[in-house]
């Protein structure tokens, strides 16, 4: 029993340590010219892509053709930025972003 706490505390600490200086492991980002497009035959995702503002980027360019649902996730261009595509609760399309702190 030992045994399997000391890797969880080591992984804590790594995590804590990634996150240095900031103060919130939250980060408010924006979301622009949002667009999801569908094959009309069968309702699957045919692309989607938006414009992406963040603590580290400005109208970062981020895309994905024909990605499955739920997606894998999938970067942003070289950034630090990542993204995921699921099918929506209350809306078509649910969006999830991901930001690279630091790798360990």
């Amino acid at each position: 029993m030992l045994l399997s706490l000391v890797p969880a505390a080591a992984l804590l600490a790594v995590v804590a340590a990634e996150d240095g200086p900031r103060t919130s492991k939250y980060e408010d980002v924006a979301i622009a010219d949002l667009h999801v497009r569908m094959f009309p035959e069968n309702g699957t995702v045919m692309d989607v892509s938006f414009l992406l503002s963040g603590r580290d980027a400005a109208n970062l360019s981020c895309s994905r053709h024909a990605p499955e649902l739920p997606s894998a996730v999938f970067a942003c261009g070289d950034s630090k930025y990542r993204f995921a595509l699921y099918k929506g609760k209350t809306v078509d399309y649910a969006l999830r972003v991901y930001h690279e702190l630091g790798t360990g």
